[in-house]
């Protein structure tokens, strides 16, 4: 039992450190909803609210750490919610290397478009195949 938790505790630890984020795909990511670039949702205590470039959820903004003073500030702060979607990319990168029998530092843009708009599981989801595609092409 002892080897099986440390076999984990070390894959999770070369995860962490091998996803890695380029500012080239970040450029893409803010490019998905340019809809929503400026501004937040009308409902902001909603979890289901976006807000920012990075189209960021109340939800997103906890798992990445709670960054910056409040959900809105850090969504609409450039830097603060860069480093919120690299914390959160590093987060859920083994769990979408494995579902996609990869290593974590052969995910591409695409993969980890597919973690920002499907969470945790947006690796596995069909629907998120789209969001691949486009981050694909953008990075073309």
């Amino acid at each position: 039992m002892k080897i099986i938790t440390l076999s984990i505790i070390i894959a999770l630890s070369v995860g962490l450190s091998a996803a890695q984020i380029s500012d080239e795909c970040l450029s893409c990511l803010r490019q998905m909803k340019p809809e929503v670039a400026f501004k937040c949702g009308r409902t902001p205590f909603l979890q289901a609210s976006n807000c920012g470039k990075y189209d960021i959820t109340f939800s997103y903004w906890q798992e990445c750490g709670r960054r910056g003073a409040t959900w809105m500030k850090c969504a609409l702060d450039d830097h603060c919610a860069a480093d919120c979607v690299r914390i959160y990319m590093r987060k859920h990168a083994v769990r979408c290397a494995v579902w996609l029998r990869k290593e974590v530092h052969q995910l591409t843009c695409g993969d980890y478009a597919r973690i920002h708009s499907g969470g945790k599981d947006g690796c596995i989801m069909l629907s998120k195949v789209a969001d691949k595609q486009f981050i694909d092409k953008c990075m073309e």
